[in-house]
Parts: C-alpha cells; structure tokens; sequence
C-alpha cells in the first residue's frame, strides 16, 4: 500500500492474492489492508490536502496525466 508517500505493509502484516479472472493464476500478493491502515491513509491525505489545492491547475494536470500514463 502507498499510505504517505511510502509503500507499507499492512499493519495486520496479512496478504491476500490477486488472481487473474481468465486464468486464475495469481499475479500478485499484496497487502490486506485493516481498518488502522485505511484511518492511516484517511490522515495522510488530509494533510497532504493543501498542499495539493496550492498547486497550479496545470502542474496538478500534469501530475494526472502523469499517473494516467504510468497506470496504461
């Protein structure tokens, strides 16, 4: 999980498996997040929150388009 600017594990220290639907083969294991890690994560961005609204309308496009194109 990427909870304030770092990747985490859960603070259960649990995983659970991603599985292909077409497949079924796993692809990934990944951290199964709690209910302490979403409050965690619900902290973090409200503090990143202004800094985030003080960002220009296009450095903040910019980040998006950024994300979008890691994502495809």
């Amino acid at each position: 999980m990427y909870i304030g600017g770092e990747w985490v594990d859960s603070e259960g220290g649990t995983t659970t498996e991603v599985v292909n639907p077409a497949t079924e083969a796993t692809i990934a294991t990944v951290p199964k997040g709690t209910r302490e890690d979403a409050k965690v994560a619900l902290e973090m961005a409200a503090k990143a929150q202004p800094r985030w609204e003080d960002l220009a309308p296009l450095q903040r496009a910019a980040y998006l388009q950024k994300i979008a194109a890691l994502i495809r």
